[in-house]
C-alpha cells in the first residue's frame, strides 16, 4: 500500500518520518522518492506523518490506514 504525496509537499530533497498517535518513531527519517511513501508493512491505525526539509518541519498530516 502506498501514500501518494502531492506536489505542494512534495518539495527537493524533501524527507518524512511516521509516529504512531502516542509519538513513538514508526518509520525513521526516510527520504522521499518520487512523492510516495510505502506503508504496506504497518497494521491499521492512525499515524502521524512529519515531513522534513533541510531538518526543519515543513507539514504533518494525520493518516489513517486501514
Amino acid at each position: 500500500t502506498m501514500i501518494w504525496v502531492k506536489n505542494s509537499t512534495a518539495l527537493p530533497n524533501m524527507q518524512y518520518m511516521i509516529y504512531d498517535v502516542n509519538g513513538k518513531t514508526i518509520q525513521p527519517v526516510q527520504p522521499l522518492q518520487n512523492g510516495q511513501i510505502e506503508v504496506a508493512g504497518l497494521p491499521a491505525g492512525t499515524y502521524v506523518l512529519v515531513f522534513y526539509q533541510q531538518n526543519r518541519v515543513v507539514e504533518s498530516k494525520q493518516v489513517i490506514i486501514k
